[in-house]
């Protein structure tokens, strides 16, 4: 038997037999509905991108790379919903690229639910995270208060501003204010009460 080749278990004790100077490199059990049908193949691991922010493309690598998976991709969804063919680009080099110019599905934050359906392979789901930004300058205004700002790539926007004065505290935080957009793609907060506070720790959500 070749590597990566098939061989037949037979109804004993002895899950296989190797001939002299061979070995198994190793085994994978998967459950069946239907005793003795043939099993789709496990799909390669998938790793999520890391610092993803609304609005901007990013990668989903695979590992190892699997050509015969690569090509066999059919649909992906996200979050239950199938995403357009425009919005994901597979390479050559183990990697799909995420558009979300291209597909509503991408344009909201928070944690997406990717599934990726390939001929011959079990569904891959990975979980990716898409923040809606850092929080960016921090100006102090002359009444004492504070203004902060971020930029996106996407404009109009609903998103709002929780703090804090205990970073451990449990979320959701308390909500202070929506953020406001001017000019479009860059959106401020005010927060009036931060000149009385020591420390305030923020972040941001959508809506």
């Amino acid at each position: 038997m070749g590597w990566g080749g098939n061989f037949t278990i037979a109804s004993s004790n002895v899950i296989y037999t190797a001939s002299g100077g061979a070995f198994l490199k190793g085994l994978t059990f998967v459950p069946q509905q239907t005793a003795g049908s043939s099993e789709p193949t496990p799909p390669p691991v998938l790793i999520a991108a890391t610092g993803v922010t609304l609005g901007y493309p990013f990668v989903i690598t695979m590992s190892p790379d699997n050509s015969a998976w690569r090509s066999g991709i059919t649909n992906i969804t996200v979050n239950g919903s199938s995403l357009s063919p425009s919005a994901y680009n597979v390479s050559v080099s183990g990697q799909i690229t995420f558009i979300p110019a291209n597909d509503p599905a991408l344009q909201t934050a928070g944690v997406k639910t990717i599934v990726i359906g390939a001929t011959g392979y079990s569904g891959d789901m990975i979980l990716q995270t898409i923040s809606l930004g850092n929080l960016g300058a921090v100006t102090s205004l002359n009444t004492g208060a504070f203004n902060i700002h971020f930029t996106n790539q996407i404009s109009g926007l609903s998103v709002s501003v929780h703090a804090t004065n205990n970073i451990a505290a449990p979320k959701p935080w308390p909500y202070v204010g929506p953020s406001l957009e001017s000019p479009a793609g860059t959106y401020n907060f005010t927060d009036p009460s931060l000149a009385t506070n020591a420390q305030m720790f923020y972040y941001l959500s959508q809506p």
